[in-house]
């Protein structure tokens, strides 16, 4: 009972590491997404997305200034996002490892025969399945024999 309180208080208090990792994991994606894209618009292309491949295309002079601009801003911020991704996604697996670990203790306590190993313990005699045809056989042995 205690293992399975403390795996869930450590989800609940731990729901805010989450949702900080999904916010950055979604961040970075679209970053990722968008340097690519500008990326794309300095080459002179762009990407079709009913043929599923890169076509040429012609870009006019403030539609590159502006890439230019929103690639530079994005490409420096990019090891910020980063940081604060791995930051983030590795809290989040130490949380999952901590977390799998107390649900493993919990499945062995579950499934550990502690009654059964006490009772052969304390008392072997109570437990099923437990006739002894040696002893039995060596007591009939000494009855014969005397």
């Amino acid at each position: 009972m205690p293992i399975a309180l403390f795996s869930d208080l450590l989800s609940i208090v731990t729901i805010h590491i989450y949702s900080f990792y999904i916010a950055s994991a979604r961040i970075f994606n679209w970053q990722l997404s968008i340097i690519i894209s500008l990326f794309h618009l300095f080459r002179g292309k762009k990407r079709n997305v009913l043929r599923n491949r890169i076509d040429s295309c012609d870009y006019e002079l403030d539609q590159l200034l502006l890439g230019t601009i929103l690639f530079t801003v994005l490409f420096f911020l990019l090891p910020t996002v980063i940081v604060f991704y791995l930051a983030f996604a590795s809290a989040r697996m130490l949380i999952i490892s901590l977390k799998a670990i107390l649900d493993t203790c919990l499945a062995f306590l579950n499934h550990f025969p502690l009654f059964a190993l006490m009772l052969r313990v304390k008392d072997s005699r109570r437990l099923p399945g437990k006739h002894n045809s040696n002893q039995h056989a060596l007591n009939n042995v000494w009855a014969f024999s005397h």
